[in-house]
């Protein structure tokens, strides 16, 4: 029984020790905060999504990544009906980024 102790701690610790917290706010141009706002996490010069979250109603938002070998990064967000915006950053063990979205307009052609 202590062995499967020692085991899951010895498992958790590790877990604990690659892990990176991404975090932030999104807000629109007039300050007020965005929600459902899709956050993307990438490598610099790979398109794959490594981790995401959805902004909450204060339009705040986390992302835990695993990972020992942290590259140059992007952080993505973007919504329906606003601009997508990126960030590239080296990474530490925290980072906070705020994001202010800025509206777009779409017009719809006939053909």
């Amino acid at each position: 029984m202590r062995l499967i102790l020692l085991l899951l701690f010895l498992f958790l610790f590790k877990l604990s020790l690659g892990q990176t917290k991404f975090s932030g706010v999104i807000l629109d141009e007039q300050g007020q905060p965005l929600s459902s706002v899709s956050i993307t996490l990438h490598k610099k010069t790979q398109p794959s999504i490594l981790a995401f979250a959805i902004s909450n109603k204060e339009g705040k938002f986390i992302i835990n990544y695993s990972s020992e070998h942290l590259d140059s990064m992007e952080l993505k967000a973007s919504l329906l009906g606003y601009a997508k915006q990126s960030i590239f950053f080296f990474p530490d063990k925290q980072i906070s980024f705020d994001f202010i979205l800025l509206p777009t307009s779409y017009h719809a052609t006939r053909g």
